[in-house]
């Protein structure tokens, strides 16, 4: 048989016209790829020292180097899979590398995607009541008075941060993350945490609920999407900011077919639209027309778009971008297509949620403090990861011990609750010392810790209330 670099060769000569449908590998309407194949084989080509052939070993770097199979490749990949005349080892090649792209997306959906996986419960917010946490949080990071939109702005800023210390082999950034304060540093780990949560551990139905609890949460207002408009249909308004202000959101995997019902409007109040384009990887931020998709495992970054519609008559609108362009638009219909009006003007910044889509929210932030230099930050996000696993290790032991009487379950709550305390202990130590420059210790959550025993007299008091 022919060897797959010989078969490859053959392969480029050849042009042909295909199409693709990337549903099956996590897509959605991804553009067709290019007639002919040789781009594919020239993009997988570059990923080895030498770039003159493809061969095995191109495929299997990929199938170990996924970050770098942009969506672009991947299609082009399925294309190849599901091409007729392709040669049946390239095919097998292919699809190896589309199979662990994957089982990666699988791997990272049932992965632990934060730090602390903070509790969103999205009904309280229709009153304003958040997590406790959250104001502390954000008065932490924002200064009294600052708007709705510099909040975002500032967010995604953190967010670019680290996403582009993660991607930094030089680590450009490593002192400046070193002398940033550390309840500062945890602090803007938290709240990423929360759109972390939402983008990758719901799916896409509920994300877009959840967006709107997020941008009212950090707003500091409540959610109203559950309100009537001046139609007595679902009003245009989803939140409100703390000082009172309508806004509303998207949450799309492309840009195509956004809309709002006329009927949700009131004459003369403006609204401030936040569309969310998802994306899947680099080569898609930061461009209207580049397609995302809904699969929340592949998600790695949200394209911010800003608008301001306001309603002035039955069917005149303006519609104003964040620098204060904008028209009038004469809406038909039922609804104003707001689909027209996102794109370059209208861009008003990128949130990352991962270093890339196979990879979750806390590994990009591990990998932006890997290094000497860091070592305080890494062991201090450590003993505060290990803190919460322990906590939540706890509650499930003691849920189970609850229900069943099983002594094993109340020794391993116990057990849990202890290392939890040694956890925190190490935690307040670091977060309240940042000047020291020794490397600090932190709790390996990869320890074997079945040689933890309890003390004999808390076995008997468990033992003795099971009696009872």
């Amino acid at each position: 048989m022919d060897s797959i670099d010989k078969m490859i060769r053959k392969l480029l000569i050849e042009r042909f016209p295909y199409e693709t449908s990337g549903e099956l590998w996590g897509l959605e309407q991804e553009p067709s790829p290019l007639s002919n194949k040789e781009k594919l084989f020239q993009k997988i080509a570059t990923q080895q020292v030498d770039k003159s052939e493809v061969t095995e070993i191109d495929f299997d770097y990929l199938i170990n180097n996924l970050e770098a199979v942009d969506t672009f490749m991947q299609s082009q990949l399925i294309s190849l899979v599901k091409d007729s005349d392709a040669e049946p080892d390239v095919k097998e090649k292919a699809t190896a590398v589309l199979q662990a792209l994957d089982d990666a997306a699988e791997d990272k959906l049932v992965s632990r995607q934060t730090f602390t996986q903070p509790q969103i419960r999205s009904a309280p917010a229709d009153v304003g009541d958040f997590p406790d946490e959250v104001s502390t949080i954000l008065d932490s990071l924002f200064s009294p008075g600052t708007g709705f939109t510099d909040r975002i702005k500032k967010i995604s800023e953190i967010s670019a941060f680290y996403y582009e210390l993660s991607k930094d082999p030089e680590r450009m950034s490593d002192e400046e993350l070193r002398a940033k304060n550390n309840s500062v540093f945890i602090s803007e780990i938290m709240l990423l945490e929360y759109l972390a949560e939402i983008v990758n551990s719901f799916d896409s139905g509920s994300g877009g609920y959840l967006f709107e609890y997020f941008l009212a949460l950090l707003s500091g207002g409540r959610v109203t999407g559950k309100e009537s408009g001046p139609g007595q249909g679902m009003g245009a308004v989803d939140f409100r900011t703390a000082d009172g202000k309508a806004g509303s959101s998207k949450y799309y995997s492309s840009k195509g077919g956004i809309g709002q019902a006329k009927g949700g409007f009131e004459v003369g109040e403006a609204v401030d639209y936040i569309i969310a384009i998802k994306k899947q990887d680099a080569t898609q931020v930061g461009s209207p027309s580049r397609k995302g998709g809904a699969d929340p495992a592949r998600i790695m970054a949200l394209d911010i778009y800003y608008l301001k519609v306001e309603r002035k008559s039955k069917n005149m609108f303006r519609v104003e971008n964040f620098d204060g362009s904008g028209s009038r638009h004469k809406a038909e219909g039922r609804e104003i297509a707001l689909s027209p009006f996102i794109n370059d003007a209208s861009f008003f910044s990128t949130i990352y949620i991962a270093e890339t889509r196979t990879k979750a929210f806390r590994e990009m932030v591990y990998k932006s403090v890997s290094g000497t230099v860091n070592a305080m930050k890494e062991a201090l996000l450590k003993n505060f990861e290990s803190f919460f696993v322990e906590l939540e290790n706890a509650e499930k032991n003691c849920k189970q011990f609850a229900a069943s009487g099983d002594l094993d379950h109340g020794s391993n709550t116990i057990n849990s609750l202890q290392y939890a305390e040694q956890s925190f202990n190490r935690f307040a130590e670091k977060l309240t010392n940042a000047d020291t420059d020794e490397v600090p210790d932190f709790v390996d959550l990869s320890e074997n810790k079945s040689d933890f025993s309890l003390d004999k007299m808390i076995k008997e008091v468990i033992l003795s209330t099971l009696n009872k």
